[in-house]
């Protein structure tokens, strides 16, 4: 099966493949028992229950339990409320991920593309956000944070292309212009990409294309002179990261 991205566009309204990709069957690993410490690889059954999870025996199912516990809860959930919708779960997450961590993500590009310094970096940097599945309660909690960088925005309209969301940036462009024109240039929107693989320890049961979605993020240049910004010792990669993986998004900030 050829390799796959759904691209999503999150207008201003609010409305790279990954590494080592198989490139045949043969190169898929065997699939073997879940348990810990079994290599079996033959007469294996699914978890009844979530459907994610492979195993040799009953003995090996009853060993793997408290560590697959949180796993076949994610996955059963996932089952039994995908029924009733159209909307694969991994771009449903991610639809509720970028509206619940907008804040944090906008202030990890205030500060990483050194916005508060100078408000022309906008024009000058990207970022892309990596997330990978993971149990969670809530909806727009289901993702870990793989990794967060922010690029040129030669290499950042590159890596579009390749994915082939080239008229992307074209028509944020477009919205920028007309943003700055109302706010009298006070305000302009950093172009951010959030990219969602199903791999991982957490990754969901079936297949699953990886799900991209452009965040454009409003900022104001009041909001980017904010004191909250300005520490000079403010680590913006490990506080985006706390906040992802502790469930704290970041609240709105007061201009």
């Amino acid at each position: 099966m050829p390799f796959q991205i759904r691209q999503q566009v999150i207008h201003q309204d609010g409305a790279t493949p990954p590494d080592n990709v198989p490139n045949s069957i043969t190169d898929l690993p065997v699939v073997t028992c879940s348990a810990s410490g079994c290599s079996n690889h033959q007469n294996l059954s699914k978890c009844a229950r979530c459907r994610s999870a492979y195993y040799c025996s009953v003995d090996c199912q009853k060993k793997a339990w408290k560590s697959h516990k949180d796993a076949c809860n994610m996955n059963a959930a996932l089952l039994s409320g995908d029924a009733n919708t159209a909307e694969p779960p991994l771009q449903r997450h991610l639809r509720h991920w970028t509206a619940r961590f907008e804040i944090s993500l906008l202030c990890a590009a205030i500060v990483g593309m050194k916005v508060r310094e100078s408000f022309s970096n906008i024009d000058k940097y990207g970022m892309i956000v990596r997330l990978t599945p993971r149990p969670h309660a809530n909806t727009g909690g289901r993702f870990s944070l793989e990794s967060c960088k922010i690029m040129s925005m030669i290499e950042f309209k590159l890596m579009l292309i390749t994915m082939g969301m080239g008229m992307v940036l074209d028509q944020h462009n477009k919205e920028r212009g007309l943003l700055r024109a109302r706010s009298k240039g006070e305000e302009d929107f950093a172009a951010c990409i959030v990219i969602a693989t199903n791999e991982g320890r957490w990754k969901l049961d079936g297949e699953h294309v990886t799900e991209a979605r452009f965040k454009p993020l409003g900022m104001s240049k009041a909001r980017a002179r904010s004191p909250q910004l300005n520490d000079p010792t403010l680590a913006w990669l490990a506080t985006l990261t706390m906040q992802i993986e502790k469930d704290f998004p970041m609240r709105p900030i007061v201009q």
